[in-house]
């Protein structure tokens, strides 16, 4: 079980991304966003539906960039 502590730069290595990659534009769910690979977004999608601990992180995305997740 990981019990690491879930942060936005591990949700961002979690993802994949090292940072640089265009912002959002227009309102869409953050599983949406069109820089996502199609491994990203579903983890983002079922992470979401399941409400599991990384949810904190993408409210924190939320509310930040006013943004649905």
């Amino acid at each position: 079980m990981d019990t690491s502590t879930r942060t936005m730069l591990r949700l961002f290595c979690q993802l994949g991304l090292a940072g640089g990659e265009k912002p959002l534009l227009r309102k869409i769910a953050l599983s949406e966003a069109d820089f996502w690979n199609e491994a990203q977004a579903a983890f983002l999608a079922e992470a979401v539906a399941e409400d599991s601990d990384w949810c904190h992180q993408f409210r924190i995305i939320n509310k930040t960039t006013d943004y649905p997740f």
